[in-house]
């Protein structure tokens, strides 16, 4: 028999008040998990019907219960338990698979952007969609966006997971930070050139030579940043 609202906010409480957490508190946890498995493969099928191929999730103990003690999140309300993610060529692309994913038959959907409001560094957008009653976390990024979460999850392996939430060695959260710099601004300057391409195609020939040339530059700087996260990634996986 399924797990009722107030059992979920018992077991909750308890999770993030006891340490270590009860053996049989954790079979119920495990028990409330499971049952966002069938939510998750439906919205995979959606997704897959796009032409993508996310990759998918359940979050494990560890990072249930860590959260609910770090945030105080109830452990009813929160959103990513399971979850997938579709990882995007440049952030025009996001921007379409976003209006795509707006389409679909959800029985909910709440839009995260977090690159209007960054999480130290972080930059995504989150899809929150609910299917037979259970929020699924979409995680659309650009393969920039990923690399950068790659490197902050590799430091925070090597610095502590406080990192990745803004805390931890200052030297490594400044570092982070502008990692993160470069790729926001050029994202934000395609974003704004697709836009007035949009709005004004046709209207200005004389600037479009120069507008083209612009992105060109902008996609070939995105292209070096692309390189030296790889160069990154490489040394803090050896």
């Amino acid at each position: 028999m399924p797990l009722t609202k107030s059992q979920i906010q018992r077991l909750g409480e308890r999770l993030g008040r006891i340490e270590p957490p009860d053996p049989a508190d954790l079979e119920l946890l495990d028990e409330f998990e499971q049952s966002f498995e069938a939510a998750l493969h439906h919205v995979v099928r959606l997704i897959r019907g796009l032409g993508l191929d996310p990759t998918t999730r359940l979050k494990t103990r560890r990072s249930i219960v860590a959260k609910i003690r770090r945030q105080h999140t109830s452990l009813s309300r929160m959103q990513d338990i399971a979850g997938c993610r579709i990882v995007l060529e440049d952030v025009m692309k996001q921007e379409e698979v976003l209006d795509r994913l707006r389409d679909l038959p959800w029985d909910g959907l709440e839009v995260d952007d977090r690159r209007l409001r960054p999480s130290h560094g972080y930059r995504a957008v989150h899809v929150i969609v609910t299917l037979d009653g259970r929020p699924v976390e979409i995680q659309v990024r650009t393969r920039l966006q990923d690399l950068w979460a790659q490197v902050s999850e590799k430091m925070a392996d090597r610095f502590g997971l406080d990192v990745k939430y803004g805390r931890g060695p200052a030297r490594v959260t400044e570092f982070l930070a502008e990692l993160a710099d470069p790729i926001g601004k050029s994202e934000d300057v395609l974003l704004r050139l697709a836009s007035y391409k949009v709005r004004y195609v046709g209207r200005d020939e004389e600037l479009n030579p120069e507008l083209e040339a612009l992105r060109t530059d902008v996609e070939e700087y995105q292209s070096d940043v692309g390189k030296r996260l790889n160069e990154l990634l490489v040394t803090l996986s050896s």
